[in-house]
């Protein structure tokens, strides 16, 4: 109960159905935090099972990092049809920055993968992330997505094998300074993929053999509000 109190205060997660954000029903953060809004309309049609997701946050001056939020699937590592920790692949970036992180506070911000057409998420953002230049990131991926550079048919040690991963994660960023200043909209940028197998945690700004995967989340709007 005080984990589930916690996750209220410091990421809401809202399902809405349609690309009509002002329709949606918010619920409140923590009132008079600075927080980021996320809004996210997927795309169905182009996957069998609801993408994993994790958003996090980077003080470019220090390094720091902390998670915001993660799909759960993707914090305990636990998929359908695989061993525990057997998709490295998954979301391989995302997972060397949990590596840096106290398991206790990614559990604290961790809640269902969406099964929902459009998401919301609202994060607060933690103080120590305040008054500083930052670079937040978003990356999700869908299984079996494959394409003609990485097809099913690949066998292990052949080129575009991926086991069950199809097409690699996808990773978007933005850069904001975290100020007291008025409410700021800012397009993220689609900035690479993550390891096809997930053997390491760099982000590969190489996107040419890239195809649906860039349609899996057809919208989004990232936000920055100096407080609730």
């Amino acid at each position: 109960m005080i984990k589930r109190l916690f996750m209220i205060l410091v990421c809401v997660f809202v399902v809405i159905g349609c690309y009509t954000w002002s329709q949606a029903k918010v619920v409140k953060v923590e009132p008079g935090k600075p927080y980021l809004q996320f809004k996210m309309a997927f795309n169905p049609k182009l996957y069998k099972f609801p993408p994993s997701f994790a958003f996090w946050i980077e003080d470019l001056e220090t390094g720091v990092v902390e998670t915001l939020f993660v799909t759960k699937k993707a914090s305990l590592k636990k998929w359908f049809g695989a061993k525990a920790n057997e998709r490295p692949y998954a979301l391989p970036v995302w997972f060397g920055v949990e590596k840096r992180q106290k398991k206790e506070d990614v559990q604290a911000v961790t809640n269902a993968t969406p099964k929902g057409v459009c998401e919301e998420i609202e994060c607060v953002i933690p103080q120590r992330f305040m008054n500083k230049k930052v670079k937040v990131y978003l990356e999700a991926n869908v299984s079996f997505d494959f394409n003609e550079y990485y097809p099913k048919s690949s066998k292990k040690g052949e080129e575009g094998f991926s086991e069950a991963n199809g097409q690699p994660s996808l990773v978007w960023s933005m850069s904001l300074i975290t100020d007291d200043q008025a409410k700021k909209n800012i397009q993220p940028e689609l900035v690479g993929a993550g390891e096809l197998l997930g053997q390491n945690h760099e982000v590969n700004p190489d996107l040419t053999r890239i195809s649906t995967a860039k349609q899996i989340i057809k919208n989004m709007e990232w936000s920055y509000y100096p407080k609730k």
